[in-house]
């Protein structure tokens, strides 16, 4: 089943709609229930009965609305409704998870129309399986190109030259520090780089200058870390001036009872929630160790892929801030290049 639907975009979306209502979903979402698994489009179908109606569009309304018509039990009752108003639903991700329900209903329409054809063949009526074909093809083709946004973009080198980034997309120095860009914080333990990190949220809240470079706007930070526990953040906030400035705009983890599980969904699920919350302008993952434990580029490619799916996209996508150790050259190891240069990248 799971081959025609994407069942995680349909929990986005219906996220939205049990927090929200309708009001606030793209212009490309679901037309009807029918764009969705079977008990995400009978959830659908209550919600929009009820918006047609005029009525509040929560899970207690919806529950309500469900249980009347007897199919409560069918979507899994008011705890499932209740689970479902806990994931994450931004702005850029409910975007996305409209694009890729539409997708997977012109996948199921163009399954319907290729079975339909198969059927007409075997009963001999090639030519109009043949004409059917030719009619509906290419307007999913067309359908499909038209709505959804490239996935890759190209432009001339005029178009480059002539680019002027956004005045809110350069937040520190001179493009140091760009929204929606990675950008590396690293050294030797014991330099301050968590300090550096700090500093840069503070700087964030209050528009003052990082480390020489010109902090262009005010911006929020969002620190997921595994280094101090709250005995040694409080001595490093206790040190500091907390103002409402600061107290608005930065929020620390605490180390992860179990790691930075990247690869758990309820830790990605709790980090999302943090996002969607807080809204960050940047987002610092310190270390950078605790997350990719090796050099191989299988666990590099995992950990920033893991890092990347939890950040919103579009134009309002966080900086995204990595505090990498750099480690002591193993025997034998050479400093010329290559994989001998590694002690400086980790």
């Amino acid at each position: 089943m799971n081959e025609f639907y994407n069942i995680d975009a349909e929990k986005t979306i219906l996220a939205r709609i049990l927090t929200q209502g309708f009001g606030t979903l793209p212009d490309s979402q679901p037309g009807s229930g029918l764009s969705l698994s079977d008990r995400h489009g009978i959830i659908f179908d209550a919600a929009r009965a009820l918006h047609d109606r005029g009525e509040d569009v929560n899970s207690i309304t919806v529950s309500t609305e469900l249980n009347k018509a007897g199919k409560l039990d069918r979507v899994g009752g008011l705890s499932y409704l209740t689970e479902l108003i806990t994931v994450s639903h931004f702005d850029g991700l409910l975007a996305s998870a409209c694009e890729a329900v539409a997708g997977k209903f012109k996948q199921r329409e163009l399954r319907k129309t290729v079975s339909a054809a198969l059927e007409q063949i075997d009963a001999g009526n090639h030519e109009e399986a043949l004409a059917n074909l030719i009619r509906t093809l290419p307007c999913f083709t067309a359908a499909n190109d038209a709505a959804r946004e490239p996935k890759i973009r190209f432009f001339s080198p005029s178009e480059l030259r002539d680019f002027e980034p956004d005045e809110e997309a350069v937040l520190v120095g001179d493009n140091h520090i760009l929204r929606g860009e990675i950008f590396v914080i690293g050294g030797e333990p014991g330099v301050g780089k968590s300090t550096s990190a700090t500093e840069l949220a503070i700087c964030g809240a209050t528009g003052r200058d990082w480390l020489g470079l010109k902090v262009h706007c005010r911006f929020k930070t969002l620190i997921i870390q595994n280094e101090n526990g709250r005995f040694r953040l409080r001595g490093e906030y206790r040190a500091r001036s907390i103002t409402t400035e600061i107290e608005d705009s930065i929020r620390v983890s605490e180390p992860p009872a179990y790691g930075m599980t990247l690869e758990h969904p309820d830790f990605l699920r709790d980090v999302r929630l943090a996002l969607d919350s807080f809204q960050p302008d940047v987002v610092l993952f310190d270390p950078w160790n605790s997350a990719a434990r090796d050099d191989k580029a299988k666990d590099y490619g995992s950990a920033f892929d893991a890092l990347k799916q939890m950040l919103q996209t579009g134009a309002k996508r966080p900086a995204l801030g990595i505090i990498a150790h750099t480690r002591k050259p193993t025997m034998g190891e050479k400093r010329i290049g290559g994989s001998g240069l590694m002690h400086t990248l980790v």
